[in-house]
């Protein structure tokens, strides 16, 4: 099984999926903020199959602009509300680059975690949603603070043409005294 991590933060989603998969799976996973990715490197590494990339995946090849906020999973490559400050370039990868260089022909699960870079990283695998190659799709939506995310997720659904949606989980959790609420959105190949 191969399951990609794009946005692994600290590795909480990574070390779940390792955990219900363990060695029947390989786990490439992308954090682009290097003190967050020094993080997820201690965090995970006594875990085998896990190949650790310090880049973002987007529709560039290159590197992309990021944004710091106060909360460091809002971190992102796009601009998420007023408090959003430029930090640096980071590097980035498409993922249809990414398969390619890495001769993968298929992804059993990609899970995105990636405040609002997620339309970008979709782009970056055209030929891979174009061509069915992605089998499931798991999107975290943050709700609240985030411009335009009624947009966005009609943005999703076009970019996911030939996918069904499965279902659509509300999650929420406290972080530093604040609730965050997310959205879960499950795509499968139709």
């Amino acid at each position: 099984m191969i399951i990609f991590d794009i946005g692994s933060f600290a590795g909480f989603h990574l070390m779940e999926m390792y955990n219900k998969y363990k060695s029947s799976c390989i786990i490439h996973s992308f954090e682009p903020y290097k003190p967050i990715f020094t993080q997820l490197s201690i965090n995970v590494k006594n875990l085998d199959n896990v190949i650790l990339n310090n880049q973002a995946c987007s529709n560039i090849d290159g590197s992309v602009q990021f944004f710091l906020n106060y909360f460091p999973a809002y971190n992102c490559i796009k601009k998420l509300n007023d408090y959003s400050q430029l930090d640096k370039n980071v590097d980035s990868i498409t993922l249809d680059t990414y398969t390619l260089c890495h001769q993968i022909d298929c992804i059993d699960l990609l899970n995105l975690d990636i405040s609002c870079g997620e339309i970008e990283c979709l782009e970056g695998a055209k030929i891979f949603i174009e061509t069915k190659k992605i089998k499931k799709i798991h999107i975290y939506l943050y709700v609240h603070n985030i411009l335009n995310f009624d947009e966005r997720v009609r943005q999703l659904s076009l970019l996911l043409n030939g996918y069904t949606l499965l279902t659509v989980k509300d999650i929420a959790y406290n972080f530093d005294n604040t609730q965050v609420r997310r959205k879960l959105y499950v795509y499968t190949v139709a």
